[in-house]
């Protein structure tokens, strides 16, 4: 029984605008689990890319370095990637909040690339609420 929003979502996915960056081969694909804690997922739809496929996507994009973060969809698999130096160079960790559908398209398209912001920068309330929800102290931001 799967909601109607749902599904028309899941749809939307395919029509996605992305650059394909490389053909993944399945031994590319580990999966990670799930940051948890206290019942809260920290990680949902975050997994964890190795140098050399940040390297990829440097070329790919023509960027000065290597990108931190980066917005992805590989077939069902959807979500954001960040780049993790200790992990396996050519390898793409894959958390089961990523997995939208089963898909055996294997494109390792980009849909964006995080920029570091110049000006602007601020804590958006959001987080604070969720920080001071979480224990923080109220003395640490002000």
């Amino acid at each position: 029984n799967v909601k109607a929003s749902k599904v028309g979502d899941r749809i939307g996915l395919a029509f996605t605008q992305t650059v394909p960056v490389a053909k993944l081969r399945m031994d590319q694909f580990v999966a990670v689990p799930e940051i948890t804690c206290n019942g809260y997922k920290f990680s949902d739809g975050c997994g964890v890319m190795g140098v050399n496929i940040a390297k990829e996507v440097q070329k790919a994009f023509c960027l000065p370095a290597l990108p931190g973060a980066i917005q992805i969809r590989i077939g069902g698999i959807k979500g954001m990637l960040s780049l993790k130096h200790n992990f396996p160079p050519d390898k793409i960790g894959v958390r089961p909040s990523m997995i939208k559908y089963p898909s055996n398209h294997r494109i390792f398209e980009v849909k964006r690339c995080a920029k570091a912001k110049t000006e602007g920068n601020k804590l958006f309330s959001q987080i604070l609420l969720i920080l001071d929800h979480l224990g923080v102290p109220d003395a640490v931001f002000l």
